[in-house]
């Protein structure tokens, strides 16, 4: 098995990380069975159990509640940091080693006609986390010990965790009338989409096949005009191929772009008809985010 990263995006706080990598040397039911490990069991946090102390908005409790738990958050300390509610010591009673504490409380004052609620307004505990210190190498004549020694001091940081969205605001939640107010303690746990949906990471997992592009190599094709194979360049909508100038040829420029089987086009020109034929590699495939 070989892997490929083709293309790879991360923003820092913000939705819409990509990742595209090449699978070569594998059957078809090892590519669809790592998409679907990608899709359901890579452990993520989600929002799990909620506790309404005040709502008086036109939203029922278990609406805002399920609203509340397909909210995506980023948290990747929290995923390393925080362990499975049922392997935690405390049997899944709840405990700073397996879930994170928020809140979320808006009111429209009197004053107001209305006030939008947004996942920006979700309060997160600060969980401290210790952040170990490491000395330098120490050197025994020529001998150098790399080896890590914890240090003897520690320090301590506030665990990152926000939710994502593709503006500032964040995701809609709700919008509260005059003198309306929602106030909600939640919990953030660990899980994976196997076990709720919540879990599932936000993002498309697709497979295809690598496309293989053949330009035709006929006696009738190699005979055309200049003017003739730029036009036949341009039929094409995805812009798979060019017309090199100095050679004279028809070559392909983005082989990724052409996603159909066989594509076939008679040409008016001359009643000359060729085919571009799109062949499928039986043991490349692309994983698509």
């Amino acid at each position: 098995m070989q892997v490929e990263i083709i293309h790879h995006t991360k923003p820092l706080k913000n939705a819409g990380e990509e990742l595209q990598f090449k699978l070569s040397n594998v059957d078809n039911s090892f590519a669809n069975g790592l998409r679907r490990a990608i899709t359901a069991e890579i452990p993520c946090v989600a929002i799990d159990q909620c506790t309404v102390l005040a709502n008086t908005s036109v939203f029922f409790d278990e609406m805002l509640v399920h609203r509340l738990g397909l909210v995506p958050i980023w948290a990747e300390e929290a995923v390393r940091h925080l362990v499975y509610p049922r392997d935690c010591a405390c049997q899944g009673q709840g405990c700073s080693k397996c879930q994170i504490r928020g809140r979320l409380h808006a009111k429209c004052p009197r004053e107001s006609h209305k006030v939008n609620v947004f996942s920006s307004d979700l309060e997160f505990e600060e969980l401290m986390i210790d952040v170990a210190e490491y000395g330098e190498a120490k050197k025994e004549g020529d001998s150098t010990i790399k080896a890590e020694e914890e240090a003897s001091t520690r320090s301590q940081r506030p665990l990152k965790i926000h939710p994502v969205a593709s503006s500032e605001d964040g995701v809609w939640l709700l919008s509260l009338g005059r003198c309306q107010e929602i106030d909600i303690q939640f919990y953030v746990r660990k899980g994976i989409a196997k076990e709720h949906a919540k879990w599932m990471t936000v993002g498309t997992v697709a497979m295809r096949y690598e496309s293989d592009v053949r330009i035709p190599s006929s006696a009738s094709f190699l005979q055309l005009q200049e003017s003739d194979k730029k036009e036949w360049v341009s039929r094409c909508p995805a812009g798979v191929f060019d017309y090199e100038e100095t050679s004279g040829q028809v070559r392909v420029v983005a082989p990724e772009k052409l996603s159909l089987i066989h594509i076939s086009e008679p040409t008016r020109l001359l009643s000359i008809s060729y085919a571009v034929f799109c062949l499928k590699k039986k043991k490349t495939y692309k994983i698509l985010p």
